[in-house]
């Protein structure tokens, strides 16, 4: 099988349009090129120190050579429980790491994208939810001033909008109260204080409805 030069020349051949080839050959085993994809290189003998090392290993699968460059593979050639030689070829690596590198580069484009997306949703979310209690606080401030028809304005998220649901219940029931108070107060047959401020008012409208005199 060995001595079938023409065959194993073919047969190497047939390989040199594989892509990224470098070079495929039949070792002896004595590392002569019986048959190289380089019909130039048939017949002579490897003689670096990565094929002399093949002189001196057990017959199995290796890798010889794996860097940034170049894949270089040896496999025995097995006869009837004996090794007649050695398949070896070389593939380039070059385009795996230049796709590699575009591959890191896109992923790292994808991730900035990905980081301005999520910078500007969340300045817009902020945004909106800053504007929301932003709104309640005047109304607040408003309504403190004594502007009692004030109300906040049900507008922005789903969380702002209850926010301000509640705020303005909270008023209409605060309102409410204040009527009823003003209410009891002017129907009081005795006279009240209240606090207004620092200071206690005297109140008691029956008693200014009937005098026309009011105390403070």
């Amino acid at each position: 099988i060995g001595n079938d030069f023409d065959g194993l020349e073919r047969m190497t051949l047939s390989y040199r349009d594989f892509p990224n080839l470098e070079y495929a050959m039949i070792l002896s085993p004595d590392n002569v090129a019986l048959a190289h994809s380089n019909s130039g290189l048939q017949g002579e003998k490897a003689t670096d120190s990565i094929s002399r090392g093949l002189l001196y290993t057990e017959p199995r699968s290796k890798i010889l050579i794996r860097d940034n460059h170049i894949l270089d593979v040896a496999a025995p050639v097995m006869y009837e429980g004996k090794m007649i030689g050695w398949a070896r070829v070389g593939i380039n690596q070059d385009y795996i790491y230049s796709n590699l590198m575009s591959i890191i580069r896109n992923g790292l484009l994808y991730i900035l994208a990905a980081m301005v997306m999520g910078l500007v949703v969340a300045i817009y979310i902020g945004k909106r939810l800053t504007a929301g209690l932003t709104r309640l606080v005047s109304a607040a401030e408003s309504i403190r001033s004594g502007d009692r028809s004030r109300r906040a304005m049900l507008s922005g998220g789903y969380e702002i909008s209850r926010l301000g649901t509640a705020f303005n219940e909270m008023l209409d029931v605060l309102v409410s109260n204040e009527r009823m108070l003003a209410m009891v107060l002017e129907n009081m047959p005795v006279g009240a204080y209240i606090l207004q401020g620092d200071r206690f008012v005297f109140v008691n409208p029956l008693f200014e409805q009937i005098t026309g005199y009011s105390r403070a």
